[in-house]
């Protein structure tokens, strides 16, 4: 997107979907399938500077992740992307644990009241709100993340190289 910016407009939102709806609060251990899925999230962040190290053993329960990266919309303008930034960084190449403590540090981090985002992502029905919102999703075919939505258009799913991102924004820039 930053090689497109000057071309196009770009609002990033990120909605909940879990890959492992059942995983049980503590995570489980990385299952064995996963493994092609992280030597390509490796490869293709290591083309844009992303070191993905999956030092991670653990599949987590995201519920409360995804919870916070929803919750982080209200405060609008980009603070729900760089947080998403944080988090990902945090799991994929730092490989910190989902607590509660840290996602409370990752909300400090990009400006939420932490006793606020407490509050919210602790709140069960706010948990059953993603928990339903990402079940939209997988009833819509879904099956793996990431998935992208240009235009209101499913574009592709899983991670791709920036040259195939740059083709579907030079595509749909044509309609």
């Amino acid at each position: 997107m930053r090689k497109s910016e000057d071309k196009y407009d770009f609002c990033v939102r990120w909605d909940p979907f879990f890959l492992s709806p059942d995983t049980p609060a503590g995570g489980i251990p990385m299952p064995d399938d996963f493994s092609s899925a992280i030597a390509s999230l490796k490869e293709n962040g290591k083309a844009v500077g992303i070191d993905f190290t999956c030092k991670t053993e653990l599949l987590p329960n995201t519920t409360l992740v995804h919870t916070l990266v929803e919750y982080s919309k209200q405060a609008g303008g980009s603070t729900q992307n760089d947080l998403v930034e944080v988090l990902f960084k945090a799991h994929f190449t730092d490989a910190e644990g989902q607590t509660l403590d840290n996602l409370l540090k990752y909300a400090k981090s990009v400006g939420l009241d932490v006793d606020a985002t407490k509050s919210h992502i602790t709140n069960p029905d706010n948990q059953k709100v993603i928990t339903s919102k990402a079940k939209e999703w997988s009833d819509k075919g879904v099956t793996e993340v990431p998935y992208f939505v240009i235009n209101g258009e499913a574009v592709f799913h899983g991670d791709k190289d920036e040259a195939s991102f740059l083709k579907e924004f030079e595509r749909l820039a044509k309609r």
